[in-house]
């Protein structure tokens, strides 16, 4: 019996040992899984953010450096007397400037310029001296007047970013970035552009993705400097003693104040910042402390219960994880998509960081060469059918592609245009390209979907110039649709690269005008045409060449108000053209720019035909009520009205049916067949009562018209 209890115990003790040792397992595994998932996901997130701020940021910097370099902007360091005399128009004009260089970002709150010697503040929409604007315009709640002038032009007069500070701008209150870039000169007078940069808008975008929504969250931006830019979450004291990341990216582990925590953080090369992201371990691992625990009650319990209800356990355990595995797979499709576009855009800065996060995102794009097409609508966006139809054609021919040296992928940018990146290893990509063409314009021509261009630009070897590829691509769809070519399928080597001027000479412009002031549309159409084809068949011109030559030619449009005469409609639609011109492809310019000059031509002939009518109309009610004057005549009517005589005379037969001396004639000739009949006037008394200065004249003109002389006829109508 002790044998038997001995070797049941045996037994149960090895049964038990196995679910330990199996409890052990699944809770290190799971424990690793957690902590790697969430370790991946912030650092995914915080690319994203890295990526959109350095975008935004940079612009701003751009910006600004186009500021700097501004002559109109650099020349207004020298003046000592801003207010004085003509050059209160130096400041408009610099404010002028400013607007025109001034750009649109989400983080942007404001851009003014400080001048050192005159005191002076210009924004694209105030300009005051530097006493008032702190102050009344703008003020800082951390420092004074004399504070924030030595922050800007003190020792540390240079390119830099000063920490979010509490501010009034205007009637707003915000907490915004600083980030000062000085403005230079041989003269040693200063300037310094300040760009303001809202620390709430960042917070929101670490928001956006979930950086900053768990509790206990805490996101900043460290300065090149290594001070906090921008904290959320926790104050810029209590993150001052946090470990200093060090690297590109990566985490740390740490704990402050008996609480620990966990970094992630990334390093951005193109201004020197890095982005952090912190987050209690308890937090962190809630769900991995609460499943410890749980496994050291179920351990003591095992003692008493079977290995069934261990194993039922171990599954249930499971269950978390696979939960966790189902978001990330859910949220999948769209970090892909985003990846992709941000690819076609060229929004990757580095080939090392993309192909890390292709990798994470599970997408395959390892090759040694790129290349890139884009499928677009001729006249405007591809249907949404259409497009979900092309993109099915694409992922079938990669499925079925037989090349192993190959790799497909696709994607739908905005304005309904198909993205397509192929990639090889094995210099098979020339060949294929043609074969992929060809197969996807077959299929688009079977299913019907007709109006679509495919454009294919060169091959790359790194994977940041994709978007160069795909740029080229467009360009080419771009370049063929103005010459109107009949193809599908346009490769960005084919066209043409030379130097060569367009031909536009000022001569032919004025000609052009010419037209238009007088009203003839077919003679504008001609010319048009004329220009056009000299210059997109012809002279075979660069893509470059011929977008500057679609931008002179849309520049007569804004010299309209020298001709004198205008249509409201055409006004409008000119309006609206130049409101939309510089987001218009150069297709769409060509197209809006000749209609409206052919609306325009029909408008001023419509004018014109109006007014000859009115002066026609006038003119025969003058001949009914003066024809007895017999200084009327062609002559002097057309000289009275500025027209010439031949013209004259074409438009008033148009208008009466009959010339004007026939007109006048038969006016004359009626009266006098009332006087014949009803007055006891001689012939010639009548002649010259109807404006005859000849008897003879009005005899002949007489007979004409009734077949016999007056004299006859007065007879007859009394006999």
């Amino acid at each position: 019996m002790a044998n038997f209890y001995r070797r049941f115990l045996m037994a149960y003790v090895i049964i038990l040992i196995i679910t330990l040792i199996s409890f052990l397992f699944l809770y290190t595994q799971s424990a690793l899984i957690i902590e790697d998932s969430i370790v991946n996901s912030r650092l995914t997130n915080l690319r994203m953010i890295s990526a959109e701020l350095d975008n935004s940021l940079t612009d701003i910097v751009h910006s600004v450096n186009m500021v700097a370099n501004n002559s109109q902007v650099r020349s207004f360091m020298h003046i000592s007397d801003p207010y004085g005399g003509p050059n209160i128009i130096r400041v408009m004009e610099t404010k002028v400037a400013l607007r025109e260089l001034y750009i649109s970002s989400p983080i942007l709150e404001d851009i003014f310029i400080v001048y050192d010697y005159n005191n002076v503040v210009i924004s694209n929409r105030v300009a005051w001296r530097t006493t008032a604007f702190y102050g009344l315009h703008f003020s800082i709640v951390e420092m004074d007047y004399s504070e924030w002038r030595h922050l800007i032009f003190g020792e540390n007069h240079r390119f830099r970013f000063i920490p979010a500070m509490h501010m009034r701008l205007g009637a707003v209150n915000l907490e915004a970035i600083q980030l000062i870039s000085p403005i230079r000169a041989p003269q040693g007078n200063r300037g310094a552009i300040v760009s303001l940069v809202n620390a709430n808008a960042i917070h929101d975008l670490f928001a956006s993705i979930d950086i900053a929504k768990s509790d206990g969250s805490i996101s900043y931006i460290v300065s090149p400097e290594g001070s906090i830019l921008s904290s959320t979450g926790a104050s810029v004291n209590y993150i001052n003693d946090f470990p200093m990341p060090t690297g590109t990216e990566g985490t740390i582990k740490f704990e402050h104040n008996g609480i620990s925590y966990l970094m992630s953080y990334m390093y951005s090369s193109l201004l020197g910042l890095t982005y952090v992201s912190v987050i209690g371990s308890s937090y962190v691992l809630a769900g991995l402390n609460a499943f410890r625990s749980m496994v050291v009650i179920i351990i003591l319990l095992m003692i008493f219960v079977t290995i069934a209800f261990s194993f039922v356990f171990a599954v249930r355990q499971a269950r978390p994880i696979k939960k966790l595995q189902d978001t990330v797979d859910a949220q999948m499709p769209l970090l892909q998509h985003s990846f992709m576009a941000d690819m076609f855009e060229g929004k990757l800065l580095k080939d090392s960081d993309a192909a890390d996060t292709a990798s994470s995102l599970g997408i395959d794009i390892t090759g040694d060469r790129y290349m890139a097409m884009a499928i677009s609508g001729n006249s405007g966006p591809i249907e949404v059918h259409d497009l979900a139809k092309m993109r099915m054609f694409v992922d079938t021919y990669a499925e079925s592609n037989c090349n192993p040296h190959i790799k497909l992928s696709s994607v739908s940018l905005s304005g309904n245009i198909l993205a397509v990146l192929l990639i090889d290893d094995d210099n098979d990509l020339e060949k294929y390209v043609i074969e992929f063409s060809d197969s996807l314009a077959k299929d688009m021509h079977t299913s019907n979907i007709n109006g679509v261009s495919i454009g294919i630009g060169s091959i790359y070897t790194r994977l940041t110039d994709v978007y160069k590829s795909f740029s080229e691509a467009i360009e080419a769809i771009e370049y063929h649709l103005i010459l109107d070519s009949a193809s599908t399928i346009y490769y960005f080597s084919d066209i043409p690269h030379n130097s060569e001027f367009y031909f536009y000479p000022e001569e032919e412009e004025k000609r052009l005008l010419n037209m238009v002031r007088n009203g003839n549309t077919e003679e504008v159409r001609a010319a048009l045409n004329d220009i056009c084809s000299e210059n997109f068949i012809n002279r075979q011109l660069s893509h470059s060449m011929m977008t500057a030559f679609i931008n002179h030619l849309c520049q007569g449009l804004f010299k309209i108000d020298r001709i004198g005469v205008t249509g409201e409609e055409y006004l409008k639609k000119t309006n609206k053209f130049c409101e939309e011109i510089y987001q218009l492809t150069d297709i769409e310019k060509l197209t809006h720019c000749t209609q409206l000059y052919t609306t325009l031509t029909d408008s001023i002939r419509e004018q014109k035909h109006n007014k000859i009518h009115n002066i026609i109309a006038e003119i025969a009610a003058m001949c009914k009520e003066n024809y007895h004057d017999p200084d009327i005549s062609l002559v002097g009517l057309a000289t009275h009205y500025k027209l010439s005589e031949t013209y004259l005379s074409a438009h008033f037969k148009e208008y009466t049916g009959e010339t004007f001396y026939s007109f006048l004639q038969n006016i004359r000739i009626d009266k006098a067949i009332d006087l014949l009949t009803s007055s006891q006037l001689s012939i010639h008394e009548i002649s010259v009562n109807v404006g005859y200065s000849s008897y003879n004249t009005f005899s002949k003109a007489f007979k004409r018209k009734t077949g016999i002389n007056a004299g006859d006829y007065r007879k007859s109508m009394r006999s």
